[in-house]
């Protein structure tokens, strides 16, 4: 389901104007997101659900507001290229990647309303996972593949105890 935005901005000649914009994005055009390519998309997903104020997401974020914006057309929405460039040079763009990024939470909540559904049930489960508290016992019997797709692969980001339990964990593994 698409996301309609009534955008209201200067256009070239200085008046204002407001424009009817939608924001979808098919499984597909994630899967073609170039942020998509670099891990796989559970870590991903995780990555996003816990950096969500940083630069990189201000990355993430403008290309998800250009990948999804379209125009409606009846019952189709048209992402083509002529209407991505409309969107990002005609003013529209820059109105509303500033709404997104001067209100808290905006930016992720666009972010969640323009996922398709399984990728939106997917994300909220990783947040879900990683605000429940797990007890000390519980990390230590993960597999690691557990571990790294609840808590991420980039210990800089760890709390001070997953830290330790990630330490205890590597002096634990059997040697190879």
């Amino acid at each position: 389901m698409a996301v309609k935005k009534s955008i209201t901005f200067h256009n070239l000649d200085g008046e204002e104007v407001t424009e009817d914009w939608y924001f979808s994005l098919t499984e597909a055009a994630v899967a073609e997101l170039p942020f998509m390519h670099d891990q796989n998309r559970d870590e991903i997903l995780t990555e996003i659900a816990r950096t969500k104020d940083s630069k990189g997401w201000l990355d993430i974020l403008k290309m998800v507001v250009l990948a999804s914006v379209g125009r409606r057309e009846d019952n189709l929405l048209i992402r083509d290229e002529a209407t991505k460039r409309q969107f990002e040079y005609g003013g529209a763009y820059e109105e509303f990647f500033s709404e997104l990024i001067t209100h808290d939470d905006a930016g992720y909540g666009f972010f969640q309303s323009t996922l398709p559904p399984k990728l939106l049930k997917k994300l909220q489960d990783v947040e879900s996972q990683q605000e429940r508290e797990y007890s000390e016992d519980e990390m230590l019997a993960m597999t690691d593949e557990e571990f790294f797709r609840i808590f991420g692969t980039d210990q800089k980001k760890y709390s001070r105890e997953v830290l330790l339990v990630a330490l205890r964990r590597r002096n634990s593994a059997p040697a190879v």
